[in-house]
């Protein structure tokens, strides 16, 4: 959205979307796998490895092929408010289905996503392509903004001050880790300029996503009593 406000380049907010999508859709493959290893009290790097690339490419592969389903239904229908249903049912339908097969649900709606955005617009009328962006952009902020009303009402203040050291070591991590990741990795794409390099590492530390999985964390068994801490270390770099 600021973006657009401030009419920036197209092809920065590409990187910048392009980096966070995949990021997210990793994350949460990676979070499921070490939220496994932390309940079992082990830890296998092979094992960790086979399920990533299990997971991660079942969910893409079922991702492109209801992508690919969906755009040709869309391409033989006239009917905006049918179209955006179906958009809807293969948002929802993917992430099922891909559950149900033990393989990534978010990185099925995000390859769903990226097939359906690219072929579906081609068999839509411009009425069509009109309301589902806007119907999708407010999906969006109204899921965002869903996110951080939830933190409102579950977030416990006293924890945050009790624990203000964890909290500042996270952000330390945080920045730290972002900044390896930006400024060493585009070092192999030389055509990025530095002042897009300090958008890219900015933009990047979103909050979204984390606070959706710390609120997702279990009360079970000895990890319970690092719940609270893990949340409070999560709210505080958000």
């Amino acid at each position: 959205a600021l973006f657009r406000r401030r009419v920036a380049p197209r092809r920065l907010r590409v990187l910048l979307e392009g980096e966070i999508l995949l990021n997210d859709g990793t994350a949460i493959v990676m979070f499921n796998l070490a939220l496994v290893f932390a309940l079992e009290n082990g830890f296998s790097l092979t094992r960790g490895v086979t399920e990533f690339l299990a997971i991660s490419g079942g969910g893409i592969l079922i991702g492109i092929a209801l992508g690919t389903l969906v755009s040709l239904l869309i391409s033989r229908i006239n009917d905006h408010l049918v179209e955006t249903t179906l958009t809807i049912v293969l948002a929802f339908g993917s992430y099922l289905l891909a559950e149900s097969f033990h393989v990534s649900g978010v990185l099925a709606v995000v390859a769903a996503g990226i097939v359906n955005g690219n072929i579906g617009p081609r068999g839509m009328s411009p009425t069509t392509r009109m309301v589902l962006f806007n119907f999708w952009e407010f999906a969006a902020f109204f899921a965002n903004s869903l996110i951080f009303l939830l933190i409102g009402i579950t977030i416990n203040l006293q924890v945050m001050f009790t624990n203000w050291q964890a909290i500042g070591w996270a952000i330390l991590a945080v920045l730290m880790a972002r900044a390896a990741a930006i400024y060493g990795f585009s070092m192999f794409a030389r055509e990025i300029s530095a002042r897009w390099k300090h958008v890219l590492y900015w933009g990047g530390l979103r909050g979204a996503i984390s606070l959706a999985l710390a609120l997702s964390l279990p009360q079970v068994g000895a990890f319970g009593a690092e719940r609270a801490l893990l949340q409070a270390m999560t709210f505080g770099v958000a």
